[in-house]
């Protein structure tokens, strides 16, 4: 059975992926460097800029890996809300929440009781 969740989950996050970049315009690798980006505003915006913490979390797999299951919870969340009904255009209405998304208090509680409880700073 949890194979089956993990594979239905999977196909939600593709068919997400999907839809985001046909709306946007956006490639393959421009979407890739959309999540990452974003990762490394969330880095700067809970460090206050760019130190040794944030270097050491930008290089390491283990946040990435934190940070895209986090991404992907949350555009699952955002696009299951979003209403096409309103005046903005979708990528206005991403790019709106993608800055709440980055100082988001859930995603900040995450970063510190699901990545950061196990992290291991030299």
């Amino acid at each position: 059975m949890k194979t089956t969740q993990l594979t239905q989950r999977k196909a939600k996050h593709e068919s997400n992926q999907l839809f985001i970049q046909q709306v946007t315009g956006l490639t393959d690798n421009e979407y890739n460097d959309f999540w990452l980006d974003l990762g490394k505003a969330f880095l700067k915006e809970f460090y206050g800029g760019i130190d040794q913490y944030y270097n050491y979390h930008h290089g390491s797999r283990q946040f990435w890996k934190w940070w895209h299951a986090e991404f992907k919870k949350w555009e699952n969340e955002f696009l299951s809300c979003y209403h096409f009904s309103t005046n903005q255009t979708f990528p206005e209405i991403l790019n709106d929440q993608l800055g709440q998304m980055v100082a988001d208090r859930h995603v900040e509680n995450s970063f510190l009781h699901n990545y950061l409880k196990f992290c291991k700073i030299p």
